[in-house]
């Protein structure tokens, strides 16, 4: 595990990036995936919520979905904001939809 990235080396990374899938997406606008999902989407990345307690709703203007699968577009980037012991499953579906990054906060 690498501790901390250069800000070289995440540009890099998101040169190849359009479209960002969150999973543990909130309403919630204090919440850090909401956040994070605002930055990026303000910064030209089309967002994908995904939280299965919420789908069928949208946030930040975007549909959220239950799970990757239902996700109909491409996914570049699989962005989780949930407990390390859901971080496995997230990170086999992220496998079966063939996103290029899988990326996870700290903590």
């Amino acid at each position: 595990m690498i501790d901390d990235y250069s800000e070289g080396y995440i540009k890099e990374i998101l040169k190849e990036v359009k479209t960002i899938a969150v999973v543990g997406a909130s309403a919630n606008q204090v919440r850090d995936s909401y956040r994070v999902m605002k930055f990026l989407q303000d910064f030209g990345f089309r967002i994908f919520p995904v939280n299965p307690y919420i789908h069928n709703t949208k946030i930040l203007g975007q549909e959220c979905y239950r799970d990757l699968s239902t996700i109909k577009e491409r996914i570049d980037m699989v962005d989780v904001f949930r407990a390390k012991e859901h971080i496995p499953s997230i990170a086999n579906e992220a496998i079966k939809i063939r996103a290029k990054i899988f990326w996870t906060q700290e903590g």
